[in-house]
């Protein structure tokens, strides 16, 4: 999976599901990003933040889905 996250959006990655933790830099953006897997919904969850402010939330059966549209929609 961290293989996966880092070729599909760069940055370095580290942990093991349930939990994944991203660090990246895009649009002169620093960015961390986490992704959970949570059990009472069966589904992933990804929180991007910058400056320790939750920018964008997402939740969906496939981690690489929801961390991309959590990071579009933290651009925006």
């Amino acid at each position: 999976m961290l293989q996966l996250m880092r070729s599909r959006f760069g940055g370095s990655w580290d942990g093991e599901a349930p939990e994944i933790h991203g660090l990246l830099e895009t649009a002169g953006k620093k960015l961390k990003v986490e992704i959970l897997f949570v059990e009472a919904t069966g589904q992933w969850q990804t929180c991007v933040f910058e400056g320790g402010q939750c920018m964008a939330i997402e939740q969906g059966e496939n981690p690489v889905e929801v961390t991309a549209r959590a990071l579009a929609a933290s651009m925006r």
